[in-house]
């Protein structure tokens, strides 16, 4: 099967490690972190890749990232195992095979699932955010 590009939209919110610190609030008011605009033709796919880094400031949070199309959430990734302190980069792909035909605002969104009082983190770089729609 052939795909031609249609359109290709990005984000880069921080360019490497502690650019940027933007706190990760609890479960379920999550924090934009990315978005961009990207028009879609019917029957196409959207292939989106994503990179973001954090640090655990306290415990071992839990952290959500979800990936939405206008107001839709579309997928979701969970990242466990951080530990406070420490960096750590999160890296993932989603590829959209359900839009109709139109201009879509995708984002992504992160938030804490585990208890905010003994688990908390910031996103403090890289953000990347983009995505290619193929027809």
């Amino acid at each position: 099967m052939t795909f031609s590009i249609q359109d290709f939209g990005k984000s880069n919110a921080a360019q490497f490690a502690n650019s940027v610190s933007i706190a990760i609030p609890a479960s379920p008011s999550g924090v934009k972190i990315a978005e961009f605009g990207l028009s879609v033709v019917s029957g196409g796919q959207v292939v989106l890749k994503a990179t973001v880094g954090t640090q655990a400031t306290l415990g071992s949070p839990d952290i959500l990232y979800t990936i939405l199309r206008d107001n839709t959430i579309i997928n979701t990734v969970l990242a466990s195992d951080l530990t406070a302190n420490k960096f750590n980069e999160v890296g993932f792909n989603y590829t959209d095979t359900g839009p109709s035909n139109g201009y879509f605002a995708y984002s992504i969104l992160a938030e804490i699932t585990n208890n905010i009082s003994t688990n908390t983190a910031n996103v403090i770089g890289p953000v990347s955010f983009s995505g290619i729609s193929l027809a």
